[in-house]
């Protein structure tokens, strides 16, 4: 999660980037996977607005987003509608 700023270092809003964790691989590596979808929350936290939908629900139908990760992702969003939705 990120707060942005605008110039004078004033928080703007929350920003939520969907991720998969980062794990060690072998070497010196490290492996994870942006999701391709974000979450935009006013400071106060009474809106928000999802980003980059269209991107997430393709990699769902490509299987890049196996249903166990979309299952987490619709649990970390409090388990309400699926953020393919688009209603």
């Amino acid at each position: 999660m990120h707060c942005f700023q605008d110039a004078f270092g004033e928080p703007l809003r929350w920003y939520v980037n969907f991720e998969k964790p980062y794990l060690r691989g072998p070497g010196v590596g490290i492996d994870t996977l942006d999701l391709c979808l974000d979450l935009a929350v006013s400071l106060d936290l009474s809106g928000h607005h999802w980003k980059d939908r269209s991107e997430y629900a393709q990699l769902r139908r490509l299987g890049v987003i196996d249903d166990y990760l979309h299952r987490q992702v619709v649990r970390a969003q409090g388990g309400g509608r699926s953020p393919c939705s688009t209603t």
